[in-house]
């Protein structure tokens, strides 16, 4: 894959520049609250906001007959221009686009702020429970740069737990990560 050209790199910003002047004619985004209004329309109910939460959990809205996802929009007509990394839910709420919520960070670092899995089995994040014979065992592992790095066997899930947040504290792991994940209605 070949760098884009100064032209074509120009081209891509205006055309951003160009639809979030579009969007911004249409919509208005709160930042303090985290919610949009249309423009010009009022609502049959005037506290409904604008847009729909799918099923994952994620705000998305409609301008122009084009779908965009909430927190992405948020952040774009905040900060004028769209972004190329990921935008982060920092508190894990999907929902909660209040900009001092939202953190624009590269996929490794929003791995980082990840909520707990609903299959993991032992309360903490990266550790695995198995039994050998009559004995239980803890696995421990955590990603770093991408890859799995395996830290260990430990008898006790205290001793696995504090194997797990001492390499979170090590490779920077946002302080929310392994959170309950919130449910969305």
């Amino acid at each position: 894959m070949t760098k884009p050209t100064k032209e074509q790199v120009d081209t891509a910003t205006g055309e951003q520049l160009a639809e979030l002047e579009v969007i911004a004619k249409r919509i208005v985004y709160i930042p303090s609250t985290g919610e949009f209004k249309r423009i010009g329309r009022t609502s049959y109910m005037g506290h409904q906001r604008v847009g729909h939460v799918d099923r994952s959990g994620y705000r998305k809205i409609s301008v122009n007959n084009k779908v965009y996802l909430a927190h992405r929009l948020a952040w774009a007509l905040y900060h004028g221009e769209f972004s190329n990394n990921q935008i982060d839910h920092i508190n894990g709420d999907k929902d909660d686009n209040r900009i001092s919520n939202l953190r624009c960070v590269p996929f490794d670092e929003n791995m980082k702020n990840r909520p707990m899995q609903k299959r993991n089995k032992t309360g903490v994040v990266g550790v695995r429970e198995r039994i050998v014979g009559n004995q239980k065992y803890f696995y421990v592992q955590i990603g770093v740069n991408g890859k799995e790095k395996y830290l260990g066997v430990f008898k006790n899930i205290f001793d696995a737990a504090c194997a797990r947040r001492s390499a979170e504290l090590k490779n920077e792991y946002h302080e929310n990560h392994g959170r309950l994940a919130k449910r969305s209605a």
